[in-house]
């Protein structure tokens, strides 16, 4: 983890953690899209010029999925 200049950890939100624009899995709208409240990331990796951030569905409601962050923007941003 890096540390800030007063030796503090720095940590950073993950893009659409909070809500999610997903589509439905299991309920009575399979196939709809939707806002995913409960995503869980489960991974993340990096791959040419992005960060991929794999999430599921906690409530198994909504497909899983990937996020996809510019590793130029993570890069300046996140990993400071």
């Amino acid at each position: 983890m890096t540390q800030s200049t007063d030796n503090q950890p720095i940590s950073y939100a993950i893009p659409g953690l909070a809500k999610s624009k997903n589509i439905h899995a299991k309920s009575k709208k399979p196939g709809k899209l939707g806002w995913a409240k409960d995503m869980t990331p489960q991974g993340l990796t990096i791959a040419g010029d992005f960060v991929i951030v794999s999430a599921y569905s906690k409530s198994k409601s909504y497909y899983s999925v990937l996020w996809l962050i510019r590793w130029q923007v993570c890069k300046n941003h996140c990993l400071a």
